[in-house]
């Protein structure tokens, strides 16, 4: 037998206490007269016996309960043969896989809640002096303080799903943190998971060595393989959203089982309604993309999802997404010494949804460019470089501007704010003598969406007939595409990044003396659906993948506090942000966000929609058993990690304690109970 807590039998030293009752009795002695005390003084000797017996026993009885409560919290153990022991009280740390693929069920159950009752299985086996740390991979803490045993099974109670998901390797180069508030001298480790292969596994140690003195325990939960079908992808073929025009979206699905899947039920929902209903068919282990059309009928922000039926892994059954579809917003035009009566027609006639404003060039610089989704630059004859400045941070906070060159420009002032915006330069107008035709255009492009068919031979593309144009140069190492070229290799439209914004630039300007392009019936299909994608109806981010976030930055003037709020009303969080002029910048890293769709608000005011959607491998469900993950960690150079069955009897008998051995406390407090009613039958059976 091996005491794991030798400390504690310095406490032994209160058997001091019932020695010294009994050495010292304090009862004053009653004096009693008697005529004759031959008959007393016989009696008095077998009282005196019966006496020291009496408090012969009840010492006894009380050093034995004291010794016994000392020897169960010193934690005495039986050593199985072979196996060393470490002595003293141990603060351990366990961990609990709490990602969704832990969902799963086998035999014994779901394998969350196998988790939890192993959790609680080893705690409550491990010694009454040890120190508890419950965490998730959810939920590591770091430098936490310990806990005692009743507030560790507190917290695997409080244990639940979260979407986050961590590999091995992270987990493990923190067990520095996890122990850094420890008391005790030794250390034990349980991760207690399913080990999927594409999540858990699928991770590296820059450095394989693990701590000295930290026992580490992998407990594998889950005995058999997992099936599943889930939505791995959403995108759209449509990079602009626009009311009553349908919307096509691509979904990749998988059949992650050994059996066929026959007509499985898609359904589209946006806003709560269902918009478009489909099915399609999987064979054994299949990965397939197919389509589903439905058609926005609502302007502004929209949140939707897509549904399939799958049981019993339903956690992936819905992917979310949101868009955006211009409504109500406000466009400002800024004229030169010549307007255009063709932009104009098709600003003020056209373009319906929008609320245009028009200025001249001298008003630029009192305009709140905040108060605007795009400002097109029509014929302006020179930009000041504090308009520039003003242009540049507004475009970079996702600001969409178009720019028409003049003729009566100022070609250095206009390079200046070009090349501020680090995207190209003006060189001289070139006037052809006769006329050039446009290239055939790139028709993938989002302009062209629903403008050209795509499968029209090039000699049937009715080209505008070009007469001048400027000579425009991209600058190197920008973000930019050249959507419309002449057949001199001249620039017509070239589109490029800056920031979160978008530039379009045309070459020339809209009025004949230039070209019949405002004639042509391209031209308003092209203006509009340009000021379309600039409006931020080109969304990249129709939804974000948990663990992989992106920075969110939102306009909005007011300094008050942002929140995000559940689609379903149930929940509101209050993401990591910054505060510049005219935006709001959101980072979601720290906030505890699950899949779904969610609404940004200041205050009661809605700024926009978002979705958020577990990361793909989550819903790979291959996971490793005992024999498989002994061989991964060996080939991981971390062969000392021991791989315990995840059953409540391989715990009890392997690894509760971390004592290799077969814990004897209780049968202690047992001994300690029977001795106290040993003293109580003493003082009542031994009369005085």
């Amino acid at each position: 037998m091996v005491f794991l807590s030798p400390l504690v039998w310095w406490f032994a030293l209160a058997v001091i206490v019932p020695i010294l009752v009994h050495l010292f009795n304090f009862r004053r002695p009653k004096r009693i007269l008697f005529s004759n005390v031959t008959f007393v003084k016989e009696v008095n000797k077998t009282v005196l016996r019966r006496v020291k017996l009496k408090q012969w026993l009840l010492l006894l009885a009380r050093i034995l309960t004291i010794l016994a409560l000392v020897a169960a919290f010193a934690n005495p153990i039986i050593k199985h043969a072979g196996n060393n022991v470490n002595a003293g009280a141990k603060s351990v740390v366990v961990v609990v896989d709490n990602s969704y693929s832990m969902s799963g069920t086998d035999g014994r159950g779901n394998y969350l809640s196998q988790a939890k009752l192993l959790a609680k299985e080893l705690i409550e086996n491990h010694s009454l002096s040890d120190e508890f740390q419950v965490m998730t991979t959810g939920n590591l803490r770091m430098n936490s303080v310990f806990t005692s045993r009743s507030q560790a099974l507190d917290r695997i109670k409080e244990i639940d799903y979260r979407d986050k998901t961590i590999g091995y390797g992270k987990i493990l180069s923190n067990l520095n943190d996890y122990f850094s508030e420890a008391r005790n001298g030794n250390s034990t480790f349980y991760f207690l998971s399913d080990f999927q292969t594409a999540t858990v596994l699928n991770d590296s140690l820059k450095n394989a060595e693990l701590p000295k003195g930290v026992e580490v325990n992998f407990i594998p939960i889950g005995n058999q393989k997992q099936v599943n079908v889930y939505v791995s992808d959403l995108s759209f073929n449509q990079v602009i959203v626009e009311k009553n025009k349908p919307l096509t979206m691509n979904l990749r699905l998988n059949n992650d089982s050994d059996k066929e899947i026959e007509n499985l039920s898609i359904k589209v929902h946006v806003e709560n309604k269902v918009v478009a209903i489909a099915s399609v068919s999987l064979q054994a282990n299949e990965s397939k993309t197919t389509e589903v059309t439905f058609t926005p009928t609502q302007g502004g922000w929209q949140n939707g999802y897509v549904s399939i039926d799958d049981t019993p892994i339903d956690f992936d059954n819905s992917r979310y997404f949101s868009y955006y579809i211009p409504e109500n917003t406000r466009l400002l035009v800024v004229y030169g010494n010549t307007p255009s009566q063709y932009l104009d027609l098709v600003f003020r006639n056209l373009v319906t949804q929008y609320k245009v404003e028009t200025i001249s060039q001298t008003e630029l610089s009192k305009v709140s460019l905040s108060d605007y989704s795009t400002v097109i630059l029509a014929g302006v004859t020179d930009v000041s470089s504090g308009a520039s400045d003003r242009l540049k941070s507004w475009i970079n906070d996702g600001g969409g501007m178009m720019f028409f060159p003049s003729d009566k420009m100022e070609v250095g002032s206009i390079n200046n704010f070009y090349q501020n915006l680090g995207i190209g330069r003006f060189g001289g107008i070139t006037n052809y003598a006769g006329t050039v035709s446009f290239t055939t255009p790139d028709l993938s492009h989002p302009i062209f969406e629903t403008v050209f068919q795509k499968s029209k031979p090039n000699a049937e593309f009715d080209s505008p007939a070009l007469s001048r144009i400027y000579d425009y140069q991209p600058l190197a190492g920008g973000i930019q595409n050249t959507i419309i070229k002449d057949q001199n290799n001249k620039t017509v439209l070239q589109e490029a990044k800056v920031g979160s914004g978008t530039v379009l630039t045309f070459g020339l300007y809209p009025a004949l003396e230039w070209s019949d392009f405002p004639l042509k019936s391209s031209f308003v299909p092209i203006i509009y659906r340009g000021i379309l994608l600039l409006n931020n109806a080109a969304r990249s981010d129709f939804f974000q993948t948990i663990g992989q976030f992106l920075p969110k930055k939102i306009k909005t003037s007011s300094k008050d506090l942002v929140k995000l709020r559940k689609a379903n009303g149930k929940g509101e969080l209050i993401p990591e942000q910054f505060n510049q002029s005219g935006s709001m910048t959101l980072k979601f890293d720290r906030t505890d966000i699950t899949a779904g769709n969610y609404g940004i608000y200041q205050g009661d005011s809605l700024l926009e929609k978002i979705s958020f959607n577990f990361p793909d491998k989550e819903s790979k469900l291959t996971a490793a058993n005992k024999d498989q993950l002994e061989e991964f960690l060996e080939q991981k150079g971390l062969a000392t990690v021991k791989v315990t069955e995840g059953t409540a009897e391989k715990l009890r008998s392997d690894v509760t304690g971390n004592v290799s051995g077969i814990p004897l406390w209780k049968y202690f407090i047992l001994a300690a109970v029977l001795f106290i009613v040993c003293e109580v039958a003493i003082l009542k059976l031994i009369k005085s």
